[in-house]
């Protein structure tokens, strides 16, 4: 760790493009973050790395049979059903993750296979979250509004907050899309958002933590080219090329990309490009295969630019 610091505090005593100090401050707090999961991990006697621990924190797998000193874990994938078989070696031997919607394999068996059996709830057509377009447009004309309204004190505070690490990605977020709103707000209408945490925009379904980097773009324009008619030397900090800078590194905290890291760079994109929604980045919840049957009609999208609240008019 001694050693990651030690480059870090070189690379600041010598000149480099912002994104390049960006990109190490990042590396920084990610092997931090790396290491003292290391510790924590060696800190268990007997446990190991194995595959199930890197699906299971990656691509939300679930354990089947937990580790001991003499056996690694057995895991599937999360829609799937563990089937486990005996342990002729004292340790259970995973032999088949059963898919819950096969009829002809949906049931595990004393012997670790996959049986014929009911067909789970859960595997009727999933359903997109709400329609959000018009919201969200209204959203992002709003901050748009407010901004221009702002003292200079106001937008410095503001754009700063943006691109200062490492509380940037703590900054700004549509309420409602953001972390601890989204799980909520996408399940709102019965029968909509059974696919989780979506959300339609335009044609397409669409991960709401996605879509919430729209605004992102946005405000990063907005600072980029009130600073620039101001001829300040840190306006090129809210340049395209630093925006994506800072997603990759908001996208890279656990040092494992994001799911969604395209995702977000596509709506931050849009935001930044036009200010709009137009045009609108292609889904990215294929397994949502209905569109929720209402478009929200709730008070509006409240947006957070810390310290200032955006709230619906």
């Amino acid at each position: 760790m001694s050693e990651l610091l030690d480059e870090f505090a070189r690379s600041l005593a010598t000149s480099m493009p912002r994104r390049r100090a960006l990109r190490v401050l990042g590396a920084a707090v990610v092997g931090i973050w790396a290491g003292r999961a290391a510790t924590s991990a060696r800190g268990a006697p007997g446990r190991q790395t194995h595959t199930c621990d890197t699906n299971v924190r990656t691509l939300g797998w679930k354990y089947c049979t937990p580790a001991t000193e003499r056996c690694f874990p057995t895991c599937c994938p999360r829609e799937r059903v563990c089937s486990v078989g005996p342990s002729p070696n004292g340790c259970p031997i995973l032999v088949s993750c059963c898919n819950p919607c096969n009829p002809r394999g949906s049931r595990p068996t004393p012997d670790g296979s996959c049986g014929p059996g009911p067909v789970s709830p859960d595997c009727a057509p999933k359903t997109c979250g709400p329609d959000i377009t018009r919201a969200l447009d209204d959203a992002m004309g709003r901050v748009r509004s407010e901004f221009s309204g702002w003292s200079t004190l106001e937008r410095y505070d503001a754009c700063i907050g943006l691109t200062t690490l490492p509380g940037a990605a703590i900054s700004w977020d549509i309420k409602e899309l953001g972390p601890g709103g989204r799980e909520s707000f996408t399940r709102q209408y019965p029968g909509c958002g059974t696919c989780g945490n979506s959300v339609q925009v335009g044609n397409d379904c669409h991960y709401a933590g996605s879509v919430n980097y729209a605004v992102y773009g946005v405000m990063m324009r907005l600072c980029h080219d009130y600073l620039s008619r101001e001829e300040s030397s840190i306006a090129d900090w809210f340049s395209r090329e630093e925006m994506l800078e800072l997603v990759y590194i908001h996208k890279n905290q656990s040092g494992t990309q994001a799911a969604n890291f395209q995702a977000s760079n596509e709506w931050a994109l849009a935001g930044y490009q036009s200010g709009s929604l137009r045009p609108t980045p292609p889904g990215d919840r294929s397994d949502c295969t209905k569109r929720c049957s209402k478009a929200y009609s709730g008070p509006g999208l409240t947006v957070r630019w810390l310290p200032k609240v955006i709230r619906p008019r």
